[in-house]
């Protein structure tokens, strides 16, 4: 299974849920916000959102201010 993670080609040799994998690849999963095909995914869907084929993975740095 092949996905893009921040412009990266990356290969997972099985599904996995999107906090897992966010955490596998950073070490936290706090303080970002994720963008899957161009559409942010709210974090409290991460542990039900297994990663598809071809899923084109984009983290965001929360930044606070206005």
């Amino acid at each position: 299974m092949k996905i893009i993670f921040n412009d990266s080609m990356l290969e997972l040799s099985q599904p996995i849920f999107l906090n897992d994998f966010i955490i596998n690849q950073l070490g936290h999963a706090n303080g970002i916000a994720l963008a899957i095909n161009q559409k942010i995914v709210p974090n409290y869907k991460w542990e039900k959102y297994k990663l598809q084929d071809g899923d084109d993975i984009i983290v965001f740095q929360a930044i606070a201010g206005g």
